[in-house]
């Protein structure tokens, strides 16, 4: 069986084609490579890219498409986040067909709604199925939860209001993205996901279609090793892993931090993986409440690879999860 995904990620290709060990996506990966170990599948995988034209990779056992989804154009790409300016569907369509066209795919199978790859599904026969990784028409009702757009606009630097990058710019690229997003659940018959909260959401935006439950499989590093409490150390180690995203609850981490500061006897370090003290939200927050993360316990280490966050996993005392919307979360 010819098995074409579309993902937001290289998946298994990222490595070969980067020289960096992904750090987001990493359950594709997991069940790519087991795809390959059941045998009788052959899988291709399509992913943004950066170059102008659509381009073959062939990695190990797989077969990778990379789709141009943007312009090249720095002065194009400008006025696209000042506009909130999504990619053009009729020429993303055209690389997506081309795609299919070339691998001949038995089944379609879309990771996520967010892109605009369900709007191929009117334009072809191949059965498709979308695999629910969270929805921007519901995340955008959550956006500025943590700070207020008063706060965002307040504390976002110069020059990301001139760059067309601030929060603000992403909040209205969201809503645009939703919108599409609304559409291409209007056009999908098939939907797999894993929680009764991807149930109720294929119910209300895609009555037509037919749902699946599937679980995801995470990477190999994280099966099999054990925690244990740590009984031989006075100082508490909480930790979380986070994205820099605005609704994510990083400064409800501050907020936090600050009460059990003072309300606790006993030490603590709170260690957050995936973002780094550089990040734009974390000088934001920082702004905003008028502290640094150091005077709050707070360790922002930025991205590590699963190794490493296994590491972290087992040497802390409690895991926090402070997102305001989230989806399943594999972190959790």
């Amino acid at each position: 069986m010819r098995i074409l995904w579309f993902t937001n990620t290289a998946s298994l290709a990222t490595e070969p084609l980067t020289g960096q060990v992904g750090v987001g996506g990493g359950w594709i990966e997991s069940l790519e490579l087991k795809m390959h170990e059941k045998g009788g599948l052959d899988v291709a995988v399509a992913f943004p890219w950066i170059e102008p034209e659509l381009k073959t990779f062939h990695f190990g056992e797989g077969t990778y498409y990379g789709i141009p989804s943007r312009s090249t154009s720095k002065y194009e790409r400008l006025v696209e986040r000042h506009t909130a300016k999504l990619e053009d569907p009729q020429k993303q369509v055209e690389y997506y067909l081309r795609v299919i066209e070339d691998f001949k795919p038995d089944v379609i199978h879309i990771f996520g709604s967010e892109r605009a790859y369900g709007l191929l599904i009117p334009h072809i026969q191949v059965p498709t199925l979308i695999w629910i990784q969270g929805n921007l028409t519901v995340y955008s009702l959550k956006w500025y939860t943590d700070l207020s757009l008063e706060d965002v606009d307040k504390y976002t630097p110069v020059s990301s209001k001139v760059k067309g990058t601030s929060w603000h710019h992403k909040y209205r690229e969201a809503l645009n993205i939703a919108a599409r997003e609304q559409e291409i659940f209007s056009h999908c018959q098939y939907f797999t996901g894993r929680t009764p909260w991807d149930r109720r959401l294929t119910m209300t935006l895609s009555p037509q279609a037919k749902y699946f439950h599937c679980d995801e499989v995470m990477r190999p590093q994280f099966y099999g090793p054990q925690w244990e409490p740590h009984h031989d150390r006075e100082k508490l180690v909480i930790m979380t892993t986070i994205r820099g995203n605005i609704f994510k609850g990083l400064r409800s981490i501050y907020d936090t931090s600050a009460i059990l500061k003072r309300l606790m006897d006993t030490p603590f370090e709170w260690r957050l993986a995936g973002i780094a003290p550089d990040n734009e939200l974390v000088t934001m927050v920082e702004q905003k409440l008028g502290v640094n993360h150091k005077e709050l316990n707070l360790n922002l280490m930025g991205n590590k690879t699963p190794d490493e966050l296994v590491e972290e996993l087992l040497h802390a005392d409690i895991f926090m999860h402070p997102s305001f919307v989230d989806y399943s979360p594999n972190s959790v």
